[in-house]
Parts: C-alpha cells; sequence; structure tokens
C-alpha cells in the first residue's frame, strides 16, 4: 500500500549547480531548486515545514554537500529526500560523479563522487525511508550502487530505498536552451502539480516513474531510470491531485466515503504529520471550512474549523477533532484510528513535535517570508548536460519584487446568512446554493450572473431582483464545471468542464453539448458576434468552435501544458491562450470566413505558426513556485493585456507595445501573496480586478497602475466579473458562494 511521510519526521536536501567555472552554464538548475523546494513544502506534495528542507546551490566543496546530507540523516526517522541537479560525469572506474563549480572535465577529483553520498545515507541515516532522485547526465550509473555491498545495506536497516535517474548510464540528460527547467525536473515539477488523471489517489513513486517515462518518451527526451528496494517504490511524493473528488464527502460511513482515500493515522509520529493529516482530510472531503461546521450540525464552527488546522501544537481535548473529523465524512473506524495516533502523541509529550535541532551557521543564510526559514546554502561559484538544438529561446520576465510590499492575507466573515443571499440591504453579500468550489462566474448583458461549481451544476442569478430564486440548469454536466460564459449579444451561454461542454439560451434553456468530442475544458470564451467559441484545453490545446452548429472547426497546438484561459480582443480579431507553461500565446483570427455554401464557418491553415503572433513568456521570481499564468483578459478597448500569475503578480503589457515589440517587458501590479488565479477589464476599461489565492479581490487603476481597494473574503477566489454597468462585482471560489460586491461608484479608475 501507499504511504505519504510524515512531514514532521521527514526531511529533504536538494543539491544544484547552475554556475561553473569550466563546464556548461545551467542555469535551469537554480529555478529546479527553488521551484521543488516550494512543491515539497507545499500541499501538492510532502508538506515539509520549509526548515526541514535544505537548499544547497553551488556548493564551493563536496564536504558541503555530505555535512549538509548527513545532518538531515540524523534528523528525519521517517523519509529523507535528495535531489542532485548539474553536470554528471563518469569517472575511470565508470562510476558517477557529481560536478560542482570549480570541477573540471577530465579531473574527477574535483568532483563529488556519487557513493560518497549513498555511504551517507546507508551509515548515518536514522530514516527508514530514503529517496534519491538525480537529474544529470549518466544518473543511471548509480542505479548499480544500490544494491551494490548487501551488508552495508543490512547493517543499516534500510527499509526501503528508491533511486529515480534522468537518464541511463550512457546518456547525457536534457535541459533546453531557454527553458526555466531541465526536461526532467520540468515533467517531475508537471507530475507533482497537476496529477495523473486517472491515476491513484497517492502518487507513489514507481507510479510518478511510469508517468515520467511515458511522457519524456513521448517528447522526445531521455528516458528515466528507477530501481526500488523493499518497498521503496510504495512511497508517496504527494496526492493525485487531478483525481481529487468532485463531490463531497457524505456526514456518514457510507461506501463512498470508505472508499475515498483518507490519510492514514497510523503512519503519523509528529505533532506536525498530525496537523498535516487533519487539513488533508477537508482537502479530501471537497468541503470548505463553512461546510465543515454545518455538517458538524453547529458543533464546531467555522473559525474553530480554521484554528484546529493551524496549530502548531497537539490538541489538548479529543472531543474537537472527533467532530471535525466525522463531519468530513471519515468512518468511524478509521476515527478511531486517529484517536489513537492523537493518545500516542500525548504520551511522546514535547518530543513529539518534530523540531530539529539548532542549524549550523557556517555559510548558511536563513530567510523568513511570513513563516518558518527553509535552510538555504549560497556557496561557490563544471559528460555534459545536453542541450535543445535549435531550441526556440524566448524572453523570460523575471520580476524582482520584495515581500515588503506585499499585504498579508487577509478574510472576513459572511455578510450574508448560508442558503439566504445575506440581508437584502447590504451592499455586498453572498449567495449560496452551491455545495462545492465556485470555479467560474460570468455576467450576461442583462446583468444575469452565471456559476459553475465542482459539484457539477451551473446556476443562473438575477442579482437585480434578489427576491426572485435562482435557477439551476438542469439535465447538464456530470462532473465538476471549470468554466462559463456568455457571448456578447447575451443570447447564448456555454458551460465546460470535464469531457464534457453544454450550450444554453441566456435563460437557461438547454441547446445541447457540443456535437464533437470534448476532453479537460479549463476556459472558454466567445468572440465579438458570439458565433465562434473558443476553449481552452488541459490537453495542452486551445479548440475553435462554430457556436451556430455546436461543432469544433479547428485546434491551435503551441503549449507544451494545460491552457487555464482564454480571452479574445473586443473586434475578435486576436485570441490570447495562458497556459501552465507560462507562455501566452496570441493567435491571428482575423481571416475567420463563413462559408457561402452551407452557411458554415471554416478556419483554414490552422497548422500554419504564422498565426501565432507573439510568444510572451513569463518565468517565477527567484525563490517562489511557479505556478504557471491562470487567467488572460483584454481591456474592452484594446488598449491593454493582463495576465494572472502564479508568481503571485498582476502582469499588464500596452497592446500598443506588443505591435512594436513581441517581447515587451509586462509592468507587474504587485499586492497579491500567493498566487493570482483571475483577472477581468471592467466596461471601460479603467479598472482591473484580480483575485487569488490570498483569500482576496484587488481592484487596480489601470492608467496610474495603483491599487485601488482590497475586497476581503474568506477562501481562495477563482474568479471575478464586472457587471454591464460597472457598478457590481461577482467572484466565486472556494467558500461554495457566489459573492456580490456594490461598487460605491462606476468601476472608474479617475473617480476613487
Amino acid at each position: 500500500m501507499s504511504v505519504l511521510p510524515d512531514p514532521g519526521a521527514s526531511r529533504a536536501v536538494l543539491v544544484g549547480t547552475s554556475r561553473y567555472q569550466h563546464l556548461e552554464q545551467l542555469p535551469a538548475v537554480s529555478n529546479n531548486l527553488q521551484a521543488l523546494a516550494g512543491i515539497l513544502s507545499s500541499p501538492l506534495s510532502l508538506q515539509l515545514p520549509t526548515q526541514h528542507v535544505a537548499v544547497v546551490e553551488n556548493p564551493a566543496a563536496a564536504h558541503t554537500v555530505v555535512s549538509e546530507v548527513r545532518q538531515a540523516a540524523a534528523e528525519a526517522t521517517d523519509t529523507l529526500v535528495i535531489y542532485f541537479a548539474g553536470h554528471g560525469l563518469i569517472d575511470p572506474q565508470d562510476t558517477l560523479s557529481l560536478a560542482l563549480p570549480h570541477t573540471e572535465f577530465g579531473r574527477i577529483e574535483t568532483g563529488l563522487p556519487y557513493d560518497w553520498l549513498r555511504q551517507a545515507l546507508l551509515l548515518d541515516s536514522r530514516a527508514e525511508r530514503h529517496i534519491v532522485i538525480l537529474d544529470c547526465c549518466y544518473s543511471g550509473l548509480a542505479l548499480g550502487r544500490m544494491s551494490a555491498s548487501p551488508g552495508l545495506a543490512d547493517q543499516a536497516a534500510v527499509e526501503g530505498s528508491y533511486l529515480l535517474a534522468a537518464a541511463a548510464e550512457t546518456r547525457t540528460a536534457l535541459a533546453p536552451v531557454g527553458d526555466t527547467y531541465t526536461a526532467f525536473t520540468s515533467a517531475l515539477l508537471d507530475t507533482l502539480r497537476h496529477g495523473i488523471p486517472g491515476g491513484p489517489a497517492l502518487l507513489d513513486l514507481e507510479t510518478i516513474y511510469q508517468h515520467l517515462h511515458l511522457t519524456l518518451q513521448a517528447r522526445g527526451h531521455p528516458v528515466p531510470q528507477a530501481r526500488g528496494r523493499n518497498s521503496g517504490a510504495r512511497v508517496a511524493l504527494g496526492r493525485n491531485h487531478a483525481d481529487l473528488p468532485a463531490s463531497p464527502a457524505t456526514a456518514t460511513p457510507d461506501a463512498e466515503a470508505t472508499r475515498r482515500p483518507w490519510p492514514d493515522p497510523s503512519s503519523i509520529r509528529t505533532v506536525t504529520g498530525f496537523s498535516t493529516g487533519l487539513a488533508d482530510v477537508r482537502v479530501i472531503s471537497g468541503l470548505t471550512q463553512q461546510a465543515v461546521s454545518r455538517r458538524s450540525a453547529g458543533r464546531i464552527s467555522a473559525a474553530t474549523v480554521s484554528s484546529l488546522l493551524n496549530r502548531t501544537t497537539l490538541p489538548t481535548t479529543w472531543g474537537t477533532t472527533a467532530s471535525y473529523l466525522s463531519a468530513c465524512g471519515v468512518p468511524d473506524d478509521q476515527i478511531t484510528h486517529w484517536q489513537t495516533a492523537w493518545q500516542q502523541l500525548r504520551e511522546k509529550g514535547p518530543s513529539a513535535d518534530g523540531a530539529s535541532p539548532t542549524e549550523p551557521g557556517t555559510g548558511e543564510t536563513s530567510t523568513t517570508s511570513g513563516g518558518p526559514s527553509r535552510r538555504t546554502v549560497l556557496l561557490g561559484g563544471g559528460a555534459t548536460l545536453a542541450t535543445a538544438a535549435g531550441a526556440l529561446v524566448a524572453l523570460r520576465l523575471t520580476n524582482d519584487s520584495s515581500d515588503a510590499s506585499r499585504s498579508p492575507d487577509t478574510g472576513s466573515p459572511d455578510t450574508g446568512s448560508p442558503g439566504t443571499g445575506g440581508s437584502p440591504d447590504a451592499d455586498d453579500y453572498s449567495l449560496a446554493a452551491h455545495t462545492g468550489d465556485v470555479n467560474s462566474v460570468a455576467f450576461s448583458r442583462d446583468g444575469i450572473v452565471a456559476s459553475g461549481s465542482v459539484d457539477t451544476t451551473v446556476w443562473l442569478w438575477n442579482i437585480a431582483d434578489r427576491g426572485q430564486k435562482p435557477r439551476r440548469l438542469e439535465e447538464g454536466h456530470r462532473d465538476k464545471v471549470n468554466a462559463v460564459a456568455f457571448s456578447r449579444d447575451g443570447k447564448t451561454l456555454v458551460s465546460g468542464g470535464i469531457n464534457e461542454m453544454y450550450f444554453w439560451e441566456a435563460d437557461g434553456a438547454k441547446l445541447g453539448p457540443a456535437e464533437d468530442d470534448v476532453t479537460w475544458v479549463m476556459s472558454v470564451a466567445f468572440n465579438h458576434d458570439g458565433k465562434i467559441l473558443a476553449s481552452g484545453d488541459y490537453d495542452h490545446t486551445v479548440k475553435l468552435w462554430d457556436v451556430a452548429r455546436r461543432k469544433q472547426i479547428g485546434t491551435l497546438k503551441g503549449h507544451t501544458d494545460a491552457v487555464n484561459s482564454v480571452a479574445f480582443d473586443h473586434d475578435g480579431k486576436i485570441l490570447a491562450s495562458a497556459s501552465n507553461d507560462n507562455t501566452i500565446l496570441l493567435w491571428d483570427l482575423a481571416d475567420l470566413a463563413r462559408d457561402s455554401n452551407d452557411n458554415t464557418i471554416r478556419l483554414w491553415d490552422l497548422a500554419d505558426r504564422k498565426r501565432q503572433l507573439v510568444k510572451l513568456t513569463v518565468g517565477p521570481k527567484a525563490g517562489e513556485e511557479d505556478d504557471g499564468l491562470n487567467g488572460v483578459a483584454f481591456s474592452p478597448d484594446n488598449k491593454y493585456l493582463a495576465a494572472a500569475s502564479g508568481n503571485h503578480d498582476v502582469l499588464l503589457w500596452e497592446v500598443a507595445d506588443l505591435k512594436k515589440d513581441p517581447t515587451p517587458d509586462p509592468t507587474p501590479l504587485r499586492r497579491h501573496s500567493s498566487p493570482v488565479l483571475s483577472v477581468a477589464f471592467s466596461g471601460d476599461s479603467k479598472t482591473l480586478a484580480s483575485c487569488g489565492r490570498d483569500n482576496t479581490i484587488r481592484l487596480w487603476n489601470v492608467k496610474d497602475r495603483e491599487l485601488i481597494v482590497t475586497l476581503p473574503s474568506t477562501d481562495w477566489v477563482k474568479s471575478v466579473a464586472f457587471s454591464p454597468d460597472d457598478k457590481t462585482l461577482a467572484s466565486g471560489g472556494d467558500d461554495d458562494k457566489v459573492r456580490v460586491w456594490k461598487l460605491p461608484r462606476p468601476a472608474n479608475g479617475d473617480t476613487r
């Protein structure tokens, strides 16, 4: 059975060399380290406390790396993760040596023999499990060393080990010129971020290896190698985020709740692991904190749930935790196992907190950003990691900003009672009908709000008449809804989700499903006259549809990851698509033509790359997790293009600049403290709204690039939309509600 390590009892050491004195430079390695450190500390992976992740970049000497590994090996009692990225060399004995900044080709004594790390793991480690990930040339040579000297392995009592190598013992790894990450690590990060559709609930190492092998082979890249010992292959690096349930768990232990991949409390050894497991329970249940409170029949409030999930100490009594687990739908027999884990941690006392010893000070700097510090070693500073011939070098826009310029996460209580829409006299209120995250909201020309949710439903809300009951669109989606959009003329509504896309009349009457196959729709947008629909898909493509026939008329290919957002300019001539691959592609669709013979729309020469007018590539800032581009929008006056970035920034371009220079720097708008998920312009193009995972909506003066106001919410905000008269803003997010914000004046940056 696959198992997630206890984060409080686990450690990770990430080593990489990006700068070399005598070998080819590998700038992507620096990005590898920062992104992987962020992932391992996040809910996307192991949720390791940041102080349990050591980053050693450009080490001056081999002993620096070995010392860091030995310290982590002495602290970890559950799982130890070791990662290296850089050049790999072969010594005269055909064994692997890891290149450091001063390493010279032909002088192996200037490198770090892999066997040194292996011996540190076997002789000095207290951890039950070891994971070694090597992203370097000839890393497959290390596979033969795992089983060498079996007596030594037995002496160390290693319960499970797994080695994942980027290339075979005779192959070079790949670092495409201009790419943010090396090829292998890029695929690994993508897998942890987005999961494996149809895969198991836990992404164990064997599953990850098989997926990486297929993915990299399909891309024509070197394929990875792997070897596991005992149960090492069953160690998981995170949950499968493509497989999390779309519907919430029931509050009773029925068959569905029993089948859910609840965390195993028997593997918990520390308070950190206990708290992380409780947080995982809520994610798997599909419930918000408010929904958990409601399902507890008033026994615990949403504030109590939040406090429980953010504790740094063990709960002093069991009752609140039991009520929380029951409300989330955890079966009674599993709640008993949780109580056993809680009692065992109580008996351990302070020794169960998983605290690590004081860090050595030599050559280390600790940086703090709203939480515990991550140990970072920045030192020193060469067969060659191969580069991709003829690779496209795209501009990377790296935006430096200070954490001090960002406001902290905020939240506010609900403005209305659940299910009532709030007080009729309130300026800001919530609309409650969904039972899961609201992924998308859209306004019609007549001021009707449409909302789509992971609960598989689409609702229509008449906010001009709050006494009118909302309408649920019947006989539609069977899986979660990711996107909704109205045509500009207000006649058509479309909703898209997993393997489904439906067309509706504006009043909710069903026109029918898409007539051609639909994959995983992430975003939808109509052109200016409502006759063409664009859908951004998880399969890395943009698809174009004839709305009248509900038929696909073409596919635009150019992205290398999921397309999260699409938007037409006001004239319908240019289409923008934003992707997890950190690019925005602008497509020339000015020559859409209607065939006079059958009155159908056709698009010619879709394979012609000249349609791709501009490729904007945006990289993460140093030290931040790369989370792709989540949203894109044109201003109605066609003067501006805005994007929602996973690096916490709103990015703004002037369209006129794009016509002069296809790779201009954007203006970053920096106030969000977490990834930005959506952007929208007001009808007069003077105000830009953005929202994100910091539980806020922010309104910006487009002309002056200044923040106007911050609107707090209670959970992640995933979508925002302005009303046609610019007097109202609608939002949707992970609190299950559609929120309506009455703007005191028309959304006009000049009058606020």
